[in-house]
């Protein structure tokens, strides 16, 4: 027996859930493996274009060699160069001590705020250190001393008062001698391992990732092969699509993000000499060049790292000068730069770059960081990126596209529906308000308002849309057709401009629309009628609240030349052969068209179902619509010696 699909949906969720969770412990207990390969891709992808460049005037080996030996001398020197700075600004520091106390006092004006907590933490740090004795020996009350009978000890000399033994420092079972561990001495050769483990363990791990760059600048396309190889299944076209975005994507990012962070570095650097030269009365900025380099860099670590960097400019700025008018120009300077290059500069590279939206890559941030460390917080967008990728390609990963990219997951009359039955009338006229000055009227009534529409004449028949959320989006429906007729006024085109116009002919054609059975009818007939009135046509739509026998009557009296039947599926035929029932009827002249809007139907099908007749048309849509009212008019108007100039939309 078949299993039904609810438990084959509900079983596959959770197996994949049991991955996902497995794929996580694996990268939490194996990071120490995975830290330098995932390191050493980085890098690879960052190195690949210029070895590919090198690699026209020499050898594959001297270039992967060429280049990773000189960003080995680029890192060692930056670090060198950045660690004999910070050195010499914490060896200057007491130099500095006067400015720091000045400016300290400043911030506390009545002046004991500063020398108090250093009080409390010197008092504090005596009472820590301060050795005290505490006894359990019972007191003896009688040998107590009253005021009346003053203490007066016994005149002992300096010799015999040593040998007297202090009854608080006998061990006894209520009073012990008091215990302390003391550990034993660290052996010159035990020190050295132990602050040489604190430096070889890193100085380890990069010397690991170097040596896999290399190799992965050698290997790189036989790497690729195998791992496509690995990974395919046999899809060749799709893996090798895949490996190549991601690869793309993360060349891009690093690209971008090697632009954004060196333009904000020398804008830094650049900003602290012109700080120093105007404000330091002779005195530059100290090492601003290093400053800018040091905050360039540390701007690759995402969110943490600009702070960090902006600190150390910061601390030289309230340290080495006098006043706050420096501090507060850097602190201008760093905030300035700061918001320029995450509104303006970042969100136009990395948007562009990456594919993935702002909250994913926060999230991500996150993530990767709690999962591997600082490491991870380096690496997260571009993990990320590859799980973004991953998603767009593997049909069971999907959940990770829709979650992780920057393209829209739902089209613009789902959002626009969305927003309706949310009941946020505003923002979906916001939507439909900026698509009408990009689309021309016509489009925005088919691509977007006439899916809204049938959206919820669908909901509604399915039992999914209640009556209150059905009317709020009817209401709303009515609001954007008026926003339109404002935005857009009857602008006569050739229609209205030619002589024996339309609109003012003694004998004009006369459109008439009638909606099939409710409210939704009506709006697309309303639709209609403001396309149809911006080109000069005349053209009534009799309420929807009017009977079938109102609506001849009406169709009658006003003489009309075409009807127009407006009907919104699902229940649009049925309708429609009743409306077409009653026409034949009574008005046998009057041309029929028949709009089944937004329908999939075959229009012969749709036909024989409705029992027109061959003379009578077929609309699914409001162009096929507006061209077959337009030829039908103009044939009405020759028959008649009125020659009409037809108008394009």
């Amino acid at each position: 027996m078949a299993r039904p699909p609810a438990a084959t949906n509900g079983t596959s969720r959770a197996a994949l859930l049991l991955t996902l969770a497995g794929v996580v412990a694996i990268l939490y207990f194996t990071r120490e493996v995975l830290i330098p390969i995932a390191l050493a891709i980085l890098l690879s992808f960052a190195l690949s274009p210029l070895v590919r460049w090198l690699e026209r005037f020499m050898g594959r080996i001297a270039a992967a060699v060429l280049v990773t030996v000189a960003m080995l001398l680029v890192v060692g020197s930056l670090a060198y160069v950045m660690t004999t700075q910070v050195t010499k600004l914490a060896l200057k520091l007491p130099d500095y001590q006067g400015n720091i106390r000045a400016k300290l006092e400043k911030l506390s004006p009545h002046g004991g705020t500063i020398d108090r907590i250093q009080h409390n933490i010197e008092e504090l740090s005596n009472k820590k250190t301060k050795p005290t004795t505490q006894t359990t020996q019972p007191v003896d009350v009688t040998a107590t001393k009253t005021p009346a009978e003053p203490d007066r000890p016994p005149a002992v000399n300096k010799d015999d008062r040593a040998k007297i033994p202090n009854p608080a420092a006998q061990p006894t079972r209520e009073n012990p001698l008091p215990v302390a561990v003391i550990a034993p001495p660290v052996s010159p050769l035990q020190a050295l391992f132990d602050y040489g483990g604190l430096i070889l363990g890193p100085l380890g791990t990069a010397g690991v990732v170097v040596v896999f760059v290399l190799f992965m600048l050698l290997n790189r396309e036989d790497l690729r092969d195998r791992m496509i190889r690995l990974i395919g299944f046999g899809q060749l076209t799709v893996t090798t699509k895949a490996v190549d975005d991601a690869a793309s994507r993360i060349s891009r990012y690093l690209a971008a993000q090697a632009m954004v962070n060196g333009s904000y570095g020398l804008l830094v650097g650049l900003g602290l000499w012109i700080i120093g030269m105007a404000f330091g009365q002779g005195q530059g900025f100290p090492n601003d060049v290093h400053w800018g380099i040091l905050c360039a860099v540390l701007r690759f670590i995402p969110y943490v790292g600009p702070w960090i960097g902006a600190s150390f400019p910061l601390a030289v700025g309230f340290a080495v000068f006098p006043g706050f008018t420096i501090l507060f120009a850097v602190v201008a300077l760093i905030v300035t730069i700061e918001l320029v290059s995450s509104n303006v500069m970042e969100p136009w590279l990395y948007g562009s770059s990456t594919g993935m939206n702002s909250m994913a890559v926060l999230v991500a941030a996150v993530f990767w960081a709690w999962l591997w460390g600082p490491v991870g917080l380096i690496l997260s967008t571009p993990l990320t990126v590859c799980l973004a990728v991953l998603g767009q390609y593997v049909s069971q990963l999907h959940f990770l596209s829709v979650l992780l990219g920057d393209k829209p997951v739902l089209d613009l009359p789902s959002r626009i529906y969305q927003r309706l039955v949310a009941g946020d009338q505003e923002e979906a006229m916001d939507l439909v308000d900026d698509a009408v000055d990009e689309k021309p009227l016509i489009e925005v009534l088919d691509d977007l308002l006439l899916p809204v529409l049938t959206m919820a004449e669908s909901d509604r028949h399915k039992g999914l849309l209640d009556d209150d959320r059905n009317a709020f989006v009817h209401a709303s429906l009515r609001d954007i057709i008026e926003l339109l007729e404002e935005k857009a006024p009857a602008a006569r085109s050739a229609n209205a401009a030619a002589e024996g116009s339309q609109a003012v002919s003694a004998n004009p054609v006369r459109i008439v629309c009638l909606p099939a059975h409710d409210d939704a009818d009506e709006i697309a007939a309303m639709m209609l009628r403001l396309l149809l009135e911006r080109e000069g046509y005349l053209i009534k739509v009799i309420p929807v609240a009017a009977l079938a026998g109102e609506m001849m009557d009406r169709v009658e009296a006003d003489q009309s030349d075409i009807v127009c039947i407006s009907a919104v599926p699902p229940a649009a035929v049925t309708y429609t052969r009743y409306l077409c029932k009653r026409l034949k009827s009574r008005t046998g002249n009057a041309r029929l068209l028949i709009g089944l809007w937004s329908s999939r139907v075959d229009i012969d099908k749709a036909k024989s179902r409705i029992q027109c007749d061959t003379e009578n048309k077929i609309a699914l849509n409001m162009r096929s619509a507006f061209d077959q009212l337009r030829q039908m008019a103009a044939r009405i108007a020759l028959a008649r010696n009125e020659p009409r100039t037809e108008a394009a939309v």
